[in-house]
């Protein structure tokens, strides 16, 4: 009895262990509970962001060939893939706004230049701070499980509040597109073999070799530019019968040469991805060879142009261009010396409001020192407006006699009879007396002819005669001004002034003439048998 009361007792407790069961899947499903559950292997870090400085680069190349048409949907998934778009708590259908958002807003704050950024970081957040007029712009990134580095979502979240208040700024820089184009490095590197991505000595060893192919090839442009300007210019002139000193053309080749070198390295740089700090040092050294080069080729080229056109003005019947050519030359060279030193300091980033505020302080000794000079080149003025001698005029100034040779700003130069050089003061000239005696076609001559006192009047006066005949069949004798006269009678002697204008137009042919007609006095002498003293 009590066994058949225990077997009612167990039987619902029986039912309901096999109900619980059943619920529960039955024992495999209990097992297969206790046991762990595998959680799926994380997907592997992509090279394109590795660390903040590739996935910045990564982003920036990405979001720009976007904007510029240039696989637009490949180009922009590769963008939104370097947001951490969960991490901000956003969906990832704002991924594309939020990439547009983020080019916008790091372009008015920062002029880009990803190796600014680091490509190994102890930790597995980075951020890099900017300001500007008054807002903060925190660009994040943050390591992922799989070792992937993306821009963080705390610089995600509030960003289009952020874009809304600086949209309507400038941009940081007017050289966005600069930067952008310097992206082309970025580029090449990816297409660089890994045998030459090591780093040797700060740089990677394709760097030092693209240096090295930079620099060879600005050597050779420089020689066979400087070579082809110079030649082709040459025949230019030669076509024209200006034949100059192919010494002054050379002039011009260096500097021309050293110009296209300067342009060969400036746009090299930009291929080879270099790091911020030798960037900026490798553009600087580049951009001041060029303005130098362009400087000093200007300044030559004042020197060629005035050769070019000194050979035009000796086809003009008129000397005044002779005269404005050295003046017009020099104010040249100046303006370019001047031009130059602000033109490279103004490239180098010199602050050129500084320099002339220091040049204003010291305006005032520098005008008390520099009295006599700004004298002379007024005097310079008034020879120019007036015109008291011309180039190659014999003139006395001052009681120096001498042909004038050259005028410049500070004095002019006066070449004298025994050939040597006097230079005179431009301010002197202001209130001297000038006598122009002119270039000298004719220079006069006087000589006296002594005879013995045993010749008589009547001898003298038959040479006389004979002399003044014999002077009108020179040609270098001007025949409507021979004076021939007794200037004397005494006890030494009988003498005949002899005045005559010869025609000349240079010390040397005066000398010559004058040998002429002496040779000319003795032999008529000795024809009429007449003694001179």
């Amino acid at each position: 009895m009590r066994f058949v009361m225990a077997r009612r007792a167990a039987w619902p407790a029986a039912c309901l262990f096999a109900l619980l069961l059943a619920l529960a899947g039955g024992p495999g499903r209990l097992l297969a509970a206790e046991a762990p559950k595998a959680e799926p292997a994380p997907q592997a870090a992509s090279p394109d962001r590795l660390h903040p400085r590739v996935t910045m680069e990564t982003f920036m190349v990405s979001i720009i060939n976007y904007r510029n048409g240039v696989d637009k949907a490949s180009n922009l998934a590769r963008a939104q893939a370097c947001l951490d778009m969960s991490g901000a708590g956003l969906s990832q259908d704002l991924g594309p706004r939020y990439a547009e958002y983020l080019k916008d807003v790091i372009d008015r704050f920062w002029f880009v230049k990803s190796d600014e950024l680091p490509d190994t970081v102890n930790g597995t957040e980075y951020t890099k701070e900017f300001y500007r007029d008054g807002k903060y712009f925190h660009l994040g990134f943050v390591k992922k499980a799989n070792g992937e580095w993306l821009i963080a979502g705390g610089t995600l979240k509030g960003l289009d509040e952020l874009w809304n208040q600086v949209v309507s700024w400038s941009l940081i820089s007017t050289e966005v597109q600069a930067t952008e184009a310097r992206n082309v490095g970025v580029w090449v590197e990816r297409r660089v073999p890994d045998s030459l991505k090591g780093t040797t000595f700060i740089l990677r060893q394709w760097q030092w070799l693209g240096i090295l192919v930079l620099i060879g090839l600005g050597v050779v442009l420089d020689r066979l530019f400087g070579f082809l300007i110079t030649r082709l210019f040459g025949r230019w002139l030669a076509r024209r019968n200006l034949n100059l000193d192919p010494q002054e053309l050379s002039l011009v080749e260096r500097p021309v040469g050293l110009a296209v070198m300067s342009i060969v390295w400036w746009a090299g740089i930009q291929w080879l991805n270099l790091p911020s700090s030798i960037y900026d040092f490798m553009v600087k050294i580049a951009v001041f060879f060029l303005a130098a080069s362009c400087v000093w080729a200007a300044y030559r080229l004042v020197d060629v142009l005035s050769s070019y056109v000194v050979v035009l003005a000796s086809r003009t019947k008129t000397r005044m261009d002779d005269l404005l050519i050295p003046l017009v030359r020099k104010t040249l060279k100046i303006f370019v010396v001047v031009f130059g030193l602000v033109f490279i300091a103004g490239n180098l980033g010199i602050d050129i409001s500084t320099m002339l505020a220091g040049l204003g302080i010291g305006g005032l000794a520098f005008a008390l020192a520099s009295k006599d000079t700004v004298e002379n080149l007024f005097g310079s003025f008034t020879v120019l407006l007036d015109r008291p001698f011309q180039i190659g005029d014999r003139v006395i100034i001052l009681g120096i006699e001498g042909i004038v040779e050259e005028v410049g700003f500070r004095s002019t130069r006066l070449r004298t009879l025994n050939n040597s050089l006097v230079t005179l003061p431009n301010s002197k000239l202001v209130s001297a007396s000038i006598e122009n005696q002119g270039p000298k076609e004719k220079r006069r001559f006087r000589y006296v002819v002594p005879f013995k006192p045993t010749v008589p009047m009547e001898k003298a006066g038959e040479f006389r005669d004979a002399l003044r005949q014999l002077l009108a069949t020179k040609e270098r004798v001007q025949r409507e001004n021979i004076q021939i006269y007794v200037s004397e009678i005494g006890g030494a002697g009988i003498k005949l002034q002899m005045n005559v204008y010869l025609r000349a137009a240079n010390d040397e042919a005066e000398l010559a003439a004058r040998e002429e007609l002496l040779i000319e006095v003795d032999r008529l002498a000795r024809e009429k048998a007449i003694d001179l003293a």
